[in-house]
């Protein structure tokens, strides 16, 4: 939900988009979501054979990904590829079906959940999400990534006073889902079979 508002914002011009792309604050969190998802679905662990982006858990393997280094520019961009794109508008609907990008991650139904066809069925990022990933596959970020030992904040008073307010909206945030606005087909009603969804 924080990404989809922090897009909105940008998109309407209420905040300025990021100058600076960090690792550790931009593209760290979107990685983390998309390998946690596995635990979310079945669906997803099945198919992280697909688009394996990796053991993003091991600091080694971070590192290299956190790394502005030309050697590991290909490891950037073949994780790049691996993850499902915004919808362009102004793309004919099948040349964007779920059956282009179904091997992308994030595994998780989208907006046209109820349209096989549709270029929402699968959940696409946020184009500013897109925006920076874009930015760090290319090597154009900031190499902020710190392990866990040497991490400065441990707790909620470590945070700067004037950063506070920004966390705590950002923690209820981060736990709700920014995808898959959807809502169930409309249902008619039959005598001998009960609710009956409508396509």
């Amino acid at each position: 939900m924080k990404d989809v508002i922090e897009n909105l914002n940008v998109q309407k011009g209420w905040e300025s988009e990021p100058q600076i792309v960090s690792f550790r604050k931009d593209i760290y969190p979107i990685l983390r979501r998309l390998d946690l998802m596995k635990w979310v679905a079945q669906a997803a662990l099945l198919r992280s054979g697909w688009a394996d982006l990796g053991p993003l858990s091991d600091s080694a393997y971070l590192q290299k990904l956190a790394s502005r280094s030309s050697k590991f520019k290909n490891l950037r961009q073949s994780i790049f590829l691996k993850i499902r794109k915004p919808v362009n508008s102004s793309q004919n609907i099948t040349q964007q079906s779920s059956g282009g990008n179904s091997k992308q991650v994030p595994w998780m139904l989208g907006d046209g959940v109820n349209y096989k066809d549709s270029s929402l069925f699968m959940l696409p990022i946020t184009n500013l999400q897109a925006q920076k990933l874009k930015q760090w596959a290319d090597g154009n970020f900031l190499e902020d990534y710190l392990d866990e030992e040497d991490e400065p904040i441990t707790s909620f008073n470590d945070i700067p006073l004037d950063q506070q307010p920004q966390a705590l909206t950002d923690a209820v945030l981060e736990s709700c889902s920014g995808g898959g606005f959807h809502r169930p087909r409309p249902l008619a009603w039959c005598k001998s079979r009960g609710p009956i969804a409508l396509d």
